[in-house]
């Protein structure tokens, strides 16, 4: 069975790529969050790759919401080279 890339040109960056958008702030992460649960409500019918579809999109657009708020913080707080530190707490 061959599935048809995503639409989205979020998801079409690697990991690593959409970790450096998110923190140069290019990509927000309510955005990626939401296109990530669109595809996966596209394609798992077909794939069933998840196992367990019990999410709580409202629990996880709020977690992306407050990864923004941190990001948007580090940014504005970013040292001189550019570096961004983010409390994990």
């Amino acid at each position: 069975m061959r599935i048809a890339p995503p639409d989205s040109s979020i998801l079409q960056h690697s990991a690593i790529n959409l970790s450096h958008l998110l923190h140069s702030r290019q990509v927000k992460a309510v955005d990626l969050m939401h296109e990530t649960l669109q595809r996966i409500e596209d394609v798992n019918p077909k794939i069933n790759a998840v196992v367990s579809l019990h999410l709580d999109y409202e629990r996880l657009m709020d977690e992306a919401r407050c990864a923004d708020k941190l990001l948007d913080a580090a940014a504005a707080d970013a040292d001189d080279d550019g570096s961004i530190m983010i409390p994990c707490n």
